[in-house]
């Protein structure tokens, strides 16, 4: 959660009137020049004094006659200190905490300026104080990570984007900005093979001055996913995280998941065959992944890393894949994921949907029997008997098949005939309403 203290003392702030209809429900706010007028009218009664006040307040005298002439925005560090100031006067009405929910917008002499509302089905949802624990927040602290980059210009312009071909992807990253801090300024060019989205001003202030990002290149920004993901524990926060890399460097292949990175600049070298030990350079954000998954009982393991020869820099690096394999462990992640890559989407909804047609077989013999076996599949359905035993076992796994009677041998007039395993199944509600032509 970032408020109004938190943010840069040099963002600038002005403040709006709030329009509510008969309902309550906020539809609307404008641009309140009078409550920042208002605001300075009650400072300047207090400084009558203006030589005191400076020394009180730690403001320089020209600053102090400046802001009294103010009358649209106000820098942040100053309103904090005017505002402690008729605090301690006992004047409440001007508190932090009660002018976070009057802020029109948010700016930086860098540019780039926040209007911390979104409209949504004609009611205006207030977006500050800025809170990174929904999907959409998660999602906006890990695109950094993938596809996205923090740079700085010669000019000390920090930049915040994101590059990819495709534009479906770049849709979804400024969804999930402005449903995290509102309507806010960016701009989109092409590049060669891509798109570029980039925010700048403002949002790359707060990446860097309250959230702790840092720029330059990936591997320096790549050391550590913030506190904010590694303190996850709720698992449609960690899916969503798990979503934002899947889209940006995530494949599949048959039962397997992959999410890829490359070791970047932690290992450079002119001749490949000079790595010893390649486990010490696999990528910190992918360890911290696997941990995170590990929370949501999902198991994923390290693929053996390959290599590449970077043409600009003339030196081999690695690239390595954190892996999620089998169907248990797609079936334990894919309600919690929220993947907008369709190419990506569309190979996991397959799997899913072959998952489901065995889950159905399975419970229409259940319904006719009161159990099955593996026999009855592999009949039903002319599997291989290991197939149908791997697949049931990895139901098990996640709790939708239940042994009910093991199976044992009988004998019956010096004939010994084995009795299979008995099992049922409950298909969960959220996969018995995924259609098979979904």
């Amino acid at each position: 959660m970032i408020g109004l203290k938190d943010l840069p003392n040099d963002t600038y702030i002005s403040f709006g009137k709030l329009i509510y209809n008969k309902n309550g429900d906020l539809i609307d706010i404008k641009e309140d020049y009078e409550f920042l007028k208002d605001l300075i009218g009650f400072f300047q009664n207090e400084a009558k004094d203006v030589k005191y006040v400076s020394n009180e307040i730690g403001i320089p005298r020209s600053l102090i006659y400046k802001i009294l002439k103010w009358k649209r925005k106000i820098r942040l560090g100053y309103l904090i200190k005017i505002c402690k100031y008729l605090e301690e006067k006992d004047i409440k009405k001007y508190s932090i905490s009660s002018l976070e929910n009057r802020i029109y917008s948010i700016s930086s002499s860098r540019g780039g300026t926040i209007v911390p509302y979104l409209k949504e089905n004609g009611i205006l949802e207030r977006k500050f104080p800025f809170n990174f624990k929904t999907i959409e927040g998660i999602k906006c602290l890990t695109f950094p990570f993938g596809d996205g980059y923090i740079s700085k210009d010669y000019s000390g312009h920090i930049r915040v984007g994101y590059v990819n071909s495709n534009l479906s992807l770049h849709n979804e990253v400024v969804r999930c900005m402005k449903k995290t801090f509102g309507n806010i300024d960016y701009s989109q060019r092409k590049i060669t093979a891509a798109y570029d989205t980039y925010f700048t001003g403002i949002i790359g202030k707060i990446y860097v001055n309250c959230l702790n990002f840092e720029f330059g290149k990936k591997a320096k920004i790549g050391n550590s996913l913030p506190k904010e993901i590694l303190e996850l524990r709720d698992p449609i926060l960690i899916g969503a995280c798990i979503s934002q890399f899947l889209d940006d460097e995530g494949n599949m292949s048959d039962r397997e998941l992959s999410i890829c990175q490359s070791a970047g600049e932690n290992f450079l070298s002119d001749n490949k065959d000079e790595i010893t030990d390649i486990k010490k350079y696999i990528p910190n954000i992918l360890v911290q992944l696997s941990k995170l998954l590990k929370i949501i009982n999902v198991e994923s393991y390290f693929r053996k890393p390959c290599f590449y020869y970077d043409t600009t820099r003339k030196k081999w690096k690695l690239t390595y894949y954190l892996m999620i394999r089998g169907y248990d462990n797609i079936l334990f992640i894919f309600p919690f994921l929220s993947i907008k890559k369709g190419s990506l989407k569309n190979k996991i909804h397959e799997r899913i949907k072959k998952f489901i047609y065995i889950a159905n077989r399975m419970e229409s013999i259940q319904k006719m029997k009161g159990y099955f076996n593996i026999k009855d599949i592999v009949e039903s359905l002319d599997m291989p008997t290991h197939s149908v035993n791997n697949h049931i076992n990895s139901m098990r796994k996640v709790g939708f098949i239940k042994k009910i009677e093991a199976g044992k041998y009988h004998s019956n007039k010096g004939k010994v005939n084995y009795v299979q395993t008995k099992y049922i199944i409950e298909i969960p509600n959220n996969l018995k309403g995924y259609s098979l032509n979904h």
